[in-house]
């Protein structure tokens, strides 16, 4: 789902903004902001796959369900390497993000420098 939401905030606002694009004015995005999103999209992308592939999706048995007893054990949770195993995927994509928007939304400069007092056009 992040990746199509990625994809249509970089397409609708090349859309939207397509006469002024990378032009040097207040609230245009660049070239630097489009590759921001496509990046953030392509790993996003590459994170989906990565879970997909890995993920272990068993259904329990349906005696198992609403049984609180220990006679029925979930293969995948029945010791904490097996825990571990299973939520290693999800748990590495998760980082990922939170490093991604960490980097994306960090801020070196102000926000908007084009147009200050001490900035010449």
């Amino acid at each position: 789902a992040w990746v199509v939401l990625e994809t249509l905030t970089i397409l609708y606002t090349c859309w939207q903004r397509w006469p002024s694009l990378c032009r040097r004015s207040p609230g245009v995005p660049g070239l630097k902001w489009i590759m921001a999103h496509f990046l953030n999209a392509l790993l996003s992308a590459a994170g989906f796959v990565m879970v997909w592939s890995n993920g272990k999706f068993a259904t329990k048995p349906w005696q198992c369900r609403q049984s609180d007893s220990n006679e029925c054990v979930d293969e995948r949770a029945a010791t904490y390497m097996d825990l571990w195993n299973t939520l290693m995927w999800a748990i590495i994509y998760w980082l990922a993000r939170v490093i991604l928007f960490w980097l994306s939304h960090r801020r070196s400069f102000p926000m908007f420098i084009h147009g200050t007092p001490w900035n010449n056009v």
